[in-house]
């Protein structure tokens, strides 16, 4: 039979805990609970009771009313989600690395599709469509250079070299415009270029923000298209992926709007994939570049020691 609850209010009770008083007492008489003992009164009736020994169920989730703030139990965000105990014993990591990372297979997977790319560059594939290079014919194209090379000064130290491998397969169009501000390729322009900039931003956790120090905003002209936006060019193709810390990546504001900013990662960038045009990676002197993400002050992004580009080319 239903279980009766008698409340007491010594005082004068609020409405609100009248009406919280009256659900949780209609909420009890709906549960019905099977063991029972029966007991004799003084006038010789028998009255079942619940037995002691019976655990009355736990109240369930708060209703959608409640939903979504945080110490609710509704399982929203803030709250820990059934079954994440579990999880935890079996060495899934906490609640908060429960979500959508990509588990270690698919990290792998990505990082030998990122191989693959840069091991067409032993193939001597010649650039797709793209402008024609000095002293190019049609049957001796000239290949773009594999490698760069940023030669970094932090706060007037002597400077360290950071050596970069470039997808110049696969990303003729992209490598292109960055060895021309590299001055890496003989014929291009003199007057952009990494050589004398400054770091001009580091995101922490994210990476190291470099950018021309003539004209930011702007790539090489011989690789400019006509845009509202200013002197940039198009998005080439999202082949490789930020799956390890200290790949390159075009830096764009947005869909086909390269300029000269780019990014090397210091931290594996799942957010960047499709977003940003990664063209190369770090090769060598990958500590320099997390020296300056890590343990150079800055103040809302802006480091406050100079760390300066002096020196930059192909390999």
């Amino acid at each position: 039979m239903p279980h009766l609850l008698v409340t007491r209010f010594i005082g004068r009770a609020s409405p609100a805990a009248t009406r919280a008083a009256a659900t949780e007492l209609k909420w009890i008489n709906s549960t019905h609970i099977p063991k029972t003992t029966s007991v004799t009164n003084s006038v010789g009736s028998q009255t079942s009771l619940p037995s002691s020994r019976h655990h009355v169920p736990a109240r369930p989730f708060a209703t959608s009313r409640h939903h979504g703030k945080k110490g609710s139990g509704g399982g929203a965000r803030g709250t820990r989600s059934r079954g994440w105990l579990t999880k935890y014993r079996e060495g899934r990591g906490g609640r908060h690395l429960q979500g959508d990372l990509p588990g270690a297979s698919e990290l792998e997977r990505k990082r030998e599709l990122n191989d693959f790319v840069f091991n067409l560059n032993a193939k001597g594939l010649p650039p797709r469509d793209g402008p024609a290079e000095p002293g190019a014919t049609e049957d001796q194209p000239t290949v773009l250079p594999t490698g760069a090379y940023l030669d970094i000064s932090i706060d007037g130290s002597a400077p360290r070299r950071v050596s970069l491998e470039l997808a110049s397969a696969v990303l003729p169009d992209t490598v292109g415009n960055f060895l021309a501000l590299c001055g890496g390729v003989a014929g291009r322009t003199e007057e952009l270029g990494y050589r004398g900039t400054k770091v001009g931003r580091v995101e922490k956790d994210v990476g190291i923000c470099i950018a021309d120090a003539t004209d930011a905003l702007s790539c090489a002209p011989e690789f400019a298209e006509v845009q509202p936006h200013g002197r940039t060019f198009r998005d080439e193709g999202f082949y490789l992926t930020h799956s390890v810390p200290g790949m390159v990546s075009m830096i764009s504001p947005g869909v086909h709007r390269n300029d000269s900013r780019f990014i090397i990662t210091i931290n594996v960038g799942k957010h960047l994939d499709g977003k940003y045009v990664a063209f190369g990676r770090v090769v060598e002197g990958m500590d320099v570049v997390m020296e300056i993400g890590t343990k150079v002050f800055t103040k809302r992004g802006v480091p406050s020691k100079d760390v300066v580009v002096v020196n930059c080319g192909s390999l």
